[in-house]
This record gives structure tokens, sequence and C-alpha cells, in this order.
């Protein structure tokens, strides 16, 4: 299928998209109540889609974390996608609800470098 055509089917839906990633270093720390400034929440419009990558995660708070991001952007009507943790690194993706239907096939690649990975 030329391009233009599925753009042109999915323009006809949504003018834009809004994407909002950010990179966090948590140092070992459990999630903070309130999250929704660093995740592009307190202003409008909010994103269509958030990235998320945290450094030095601990193995005992990494699904405090994954509960916690969850939470806050489920109450925005977020649905988390993908998720992957690999030693202290952990990556997820949230799409607004009206998207989803949009969005398939959602793969990760992992490359384990280091003695540990």
């Amino acid at each position: 299928m030329p391009e233009d055509v599925h753009t042109a089917s999915l323009d006809d839906q949504f003018q834009y998209c809004r994407v909002h990633l950010m990179t966090w270093n948590v140092a070992g720390s459990r999630p903070a109540i309130f999250m929704d400034q660093a995740l592009g929440l307190t202003e409008l419009p909010h994103p269509d889609i958030v990235g998320i990558g945290l450094q030095e995660v601990s193995p005992r708070s990494g699904q405090e974390w994954i509960d916690g991001l969850s939470f806050t952007l489920g109450t925005y009507n977020f649905v988390r996608v993908k998720y992957r943790q690999q030693l202290g690194v952990l990556t997820l993706v949230f799409v607004r609800r009206p998207f989803l239907n949009h969005c398939t096939g959602f793969e990760s690649e992992v490359t384990k470098t280091g003695m540990a990975g």
C-alpha cells in the first residue's frame, strides 16, 4: 500500500499526535505520589503517547514504578501497551485510549552489554 494512502486514512481521524518522552535516573528511589508534571499532564492538551525510560530502578521498586505510573496515567485515560524491565532499566509506553485501535505490533528489543547484561 502506498504510504500516502495509509497516512490519508489516519489523517481523517487524527490531525496530529502529541508524544511525551522522558528519561529519569531514579537512583533506586520509590515513585513519588505526584508525577503528573514530569509526565507532561499538567498542561493542555495532554500528550497522546507517553514513553518513559527509568534508570537505576531497584529490583524491589520496579513493580511499584510500573503500578504508580500505570495508575497516574490511567486517571488521564492512558493504557499501558508495553513495558520491559532489564536489571536497573525500565521502559514503558502508554497510549491514550482513543488511539489504542490505531497502535498495533508493539515490539521491543534488548541488547545485553557488560558483565551482567
